[in-house]
């Protein structure tokens, strides 16, 4: 580990599973552990539909209620 606290993953590694330049991490440490976790980012047609998601929310939000 370095001075910075940055740790160097063998090349060997990030070949056999594809990891590139700037991927992203999930790091989650218990007692001696850590795991590094890649973070996917959406897919096109996940961003659509957390954008639906997000519509409807903030319509049903914006619209009142019919009162009893």
């Amino acid at each position: 580990m370095s001075i910075k606290g940055q740790v160097v993953i063998p090349e060997a590694v990030c070949q056999r599973i594809g990891l590139k330049r700037g991927d992203q991490f999930l790091v989650l440490a218990d007692k001696d552990t850590i795991c590094l976790r890649l973070l996917h980012p959406p897919s096109s047609r996940e961003w659509s539909q957390l954008r639906e998601l997000a519509n409807l929310l903030t319509t049903s939000i914006e619209q009142p209620t019919a009162s009893a």
